[in-house]
């Protein structure tokens, strides 16, 4: 179970008060995060890209723990114009 708030907002303005910052990756994983929109939306968009071609060439699904190693190069492989997103990556292992 994963809770986030629902709020955009701008200063004191919110913006919208029903979007959903959780995205579900696989069966077993999912992800949520805070900070900007534009970088939350990108970066969901691809890592499910990137989990698509993986279960296309592999046959079968990512674990957490790869999800996991992902999350990590992609945030590090963009160090020096970083997403501007904080993340959380909640899922089961092997072990559940």
């Amino acid at each position: 179970m994963i809770a986030a708030d629902t709020r955009i907002s701008e200063g004191y303005s919110i913006l919208s008060s029903n979007f959903s910052k959780t995205t579900q990756l696989t069966d077993k994983c999912a992800i949520t995060s805070s900070g900007m929109v534009a970088d939350m939306e990108t970066l969901h968009k691809l890592l499910i890209t990137k989990i698509k071609v993986y279960k296309r060439e592999h046959r079968r699904e990512m674990t957490t723990e790869s999800i996991a190693q992902l999350l990590s190069v992609t945030l590090y492989g963009r160090r020096f114009m970083p997403y501007y997103s904080f993340n959380l990556l909640c899922g089961l292992t092997m072990e559940g």
